[in-house]
């Protein structure tokens, strides 16, 4: 049998109140289009590109995306373009990085225009 004794009063030890964890900015559709912008569409442009085949073109793509709450691009699709040029944009949306969406996740679209001289 294990026993525990003391002469001395338990000693008082104050409680820490827990560290709240910092609360984390809500994504804004300013904030995912800013980052799109600030370099994603290079890869949406380079699709375009690799489509027209070295001929001019200009366009637009609704692409629309799902962002988890690990802050990855899931559930891409692009409307408004042919399903070859819309499959390459799909999985250039499947590379994007985004901050963690407070609310676990969070959906968007937006418009990209395309560009090809």
């Amino acid at each position: 049998m294990l026993a525990a004794c003391s002469s001395h009063p338990a000693a008082q030890h104050p409680v820490a109140p827990a560290a709240s964890a910092p609360q984390q900015p809500e994504l804004t559709a300013d904030v995912v289009l800013a980052k799109v912008r600030g370099g994603y569409t290079t890869g949406v442009q380079r699709c375009y590109t690799r489509y027209l085949k070295n001929r001019s073109g200009h366009g637009r793509v609704l692409v629309s995306f799902t962002v988890d709450a690990q802050g990855r691009a899931m559930d891409g699709a692009a409307t408004g373009v042919p399903s070859r040029l819309g499959g390459c944009i799909v999985a250039e949306v499947a590379r994007w990085r985004f901050p963690a969406p407070a609310s676990g996740q969070q959906s968007f679209a937006l418009p990209i225009d395309l560009i090809a001289d």
